[in-house]
């Protein structure tokens, strides 16, 4: 750990920007609850007092103290403390402060946050997985399945309802009869694409909220 965050300092002596949990996967600590970027409301904070900074989590390590009033984001949590990242015009330095000094964030938010995070996490493998979820937006739709074939919508009394249309395609060998250099008859083996499946994706107000797919005989 105390290596892990050497190099961090030595980055951010050149001036070098470090976000905890979108960088440097290999050095994140598993028993830290990082806030990824992307986090919605992403967590802002105001210190109300002069606030020590610590190189580790156990809060051992004197990294330097924040004045009161300095803005901060936080980038993750411990039961021991949080992890932050100074705002400061001049410089911007992160480490960890005690769970005192993080007030504005209660135990209610921490779990909102943490939820999220879980959500995101789900949606992640779906899309490295080609799948779907109820909730996602039309744009991980997008990452997930790519562009649509087709996109339509109905209208009914619970409203609009957009319908994004696919074909799954499976790729199958052929053979076919060719020639060579001297004319004799070859067997060449060629990979075709056959539809095999439909997917319809529903959507209300920008989410998922039906998933149907259908196999083509």
């Amino acid at each position: 750990m105390k290596y892990r965050f050497s190099i961090l300092m030595i980055l951010s002596l050149f001036g070098v920007k470090f976000i905890a949990g979108n960088s440097f996967e290999s050095l994140r600590d598993p028993d830290v609850l990082y806030f990824p970027g992307k986090l919605s409301e992403f967590p802002n904070i105001k210190l109300e007092r002069l606030t020590p900074l610590f190189t580790e989590k156990d809060l051992r390590s004197l990294l330097r103290n924040l004045p009161a009033g300095s803005a901060a984001r936080v980038l993750g949590w411990h039961s021991q403390g949080w992890l932050i990242q100074s705002l400061e015009s001049s410089n911007s330095w992160e480490g960890w402060v005690s769970a005192e000094s993080v007030q504005t964030i209660s135990e209610k938010d921490l779990q909102c946050y943490r939820q999220q995070i879980e959500e995101m996490k789900r949606v992640e493998v779906a899309i490295q997985e080609k799948s779907i979820l109820p909730g996602m937006t039309e744009e991980e739709v997008r990452q997930s399945l790519g562009k649509p074939k087709e996109s339509s919508f109905r209208i009914d009394e619970k409203g609009k309802t957009m319908i994004w249309s696919y074909i799954r395609y499976e790729e199958v060998p052929e053979i076919r009869n060719g020639r060579d250099i001297y004319g004799r008859t070859i067997q060449v083996t060629t990979m075709i694409r056959i539809p095999r499946g439909e997917r319809r994706v529903e959507f209300k107000e920008g989410k998922v909220v039906a998933y149907e797919e259908k196999k083509i005989q």
